[in-house]
């Protein structure tokens, strides 16, 4: 019976530990992310706010397609993701290099916040990423320009990021993640 005790009473205090250890990575101590976008700068503008420091900002573009910006920041990582939706003409969907020169130049011309993240580094990515190797449908780069498998770079690298491009619908959807280690 004292061992059970013993035994139960170092299990409770492990499960105890356990436990305040996912509640903590359940709360998000960095400070929420602030939206990109300018406000009503275009046309069918949302923003939404997420549980666990997250945030969605979607607007229509004068061309007609529409841009999805998710940015995320908890515990040792900051996410920012920009999905371009382009609706599918003739041709779109084998010209990869287009789409992504297309969501790289849409990203430059946003109207954005002062408080905006600087973009240059997400930039430089998209300007080289024909030269980054597909694998599974996605290019994926780390920050410290070494190689990504399955688009996980180790901490050291301090973040990178994910390309992909998808027809959705009668839509290719374009987007780009870059996470960043905290």
């Amino acid at each position: 019976m004292k061992i059970c005790k013993v035994l139960c009473g170092i299990s409770l205090i492990v499960l105890q530990g356990y436990f305040a250890d996912f509640a903590l990575a359940a709360t998000c101590d960095f400070r929420a992310p602030t939206p990109i976008l300018l406000p009503h700068a275009y046309a069918g503008q949302t923003l939404h706010r997420k549980p666990l420091n997250g945030m969605a900002e979607t607007a229509q573009l004068p061309d007609g397609s529409q841009i999805e910006i998710s940015q995320s920041a908890c515990v040792d990582v900051i996410t920012t993701a920009f999905a371009l939706m382009v609706p599918l003409e003739q041709g779109t969907a084998e010209n990869h290099s287009a789409l992504v020169e297309l969501l790289r130049q849409t990203i430059l011309a946003l109207k954005t916040r002062p408080s905006a993240p600087p973009l240059a580094e997400l930039d430089v990515f998209l300007g080289h990423s024909n030269s980054v190797p597909l694998h599974d449908g996605t290019r994926s780069m780390c920050r410290d320009g070494s190689k990504a498998p399955s688009g996980e770079c180790a901490w050291e690298s301090t973040g990178g990021y994910v390309l992909s491009v998808k027809p959705v619908g009668r839509s290719m959807r374009v987007s780009v993640i870059q996470y960043v280690s905290g």
